[in-house]
């Protein structure tokens, strides 16, 4: 797994299994019970059956490992490989509509960036909308209550 599809996968789970992946620990392996303390003393009360399931879907996506039966640690986040360094300069195009198709190449990659973050920032935007309408609904039961 290269290290951008590694970020881009933790970054496209939901909540729940970005709790779960937290409470992993990195360099000892443990058990589903003791993660589940991790969760209870994070705040996130979670159905063992529920936890299982995540940790074996954080496990299939790569990003957990399982050394022992039943005992979990996050995956090592890759490294890219080491690149020598280039000591030659960049040549700068002679032709002017070199230097364009370079410009618009580069815009394209920034567009793609931009549109990568976008979608990153409108999915945190749906989660916290999620969130808020849930206090709402809180909200009201509580008027409703009194």
């Amino acid at each position: 797994m290269t290290p951008a599809r590694y970020a881009e996968t933790i970054r496209s789970l939901d909540s729940t299994l970005r709790k779960i992946f937290d409470a992993v620990p990195t360099t000892q392996a443990w058990n589903v019970h003791e993660i589940r303390g991790e969760l209870n003393r994070v705040g996130k009360r979670l159905e063992m059956g529920m936890i299982v399931g995540c940790l074996n879907s954080l496990k299939k996506d790569g990003l957990i490992k399982e050394p022992d039966p039943g005992h979990f640690r996050r995956a090592m986040e890759p490294t890219p490989p080491a690149q020598e360094p280039n000591m030659t300069k960049p040549s700068k195009p002679a032709d002017p509509l070199d230097e364009l198709t370079q410009l618009s190449q580069d815009l394209f990659e920034m567009s793609d960036k931009i549109e990568n973050i976008v979608k990153t920032i409108r999915a945190k935007l749906a989660e916290v909308e999620q969130q808020s309408e849930k206090f709402k609904q809180f909200q009201a039961l509580l008027k409703g209550m009194t």
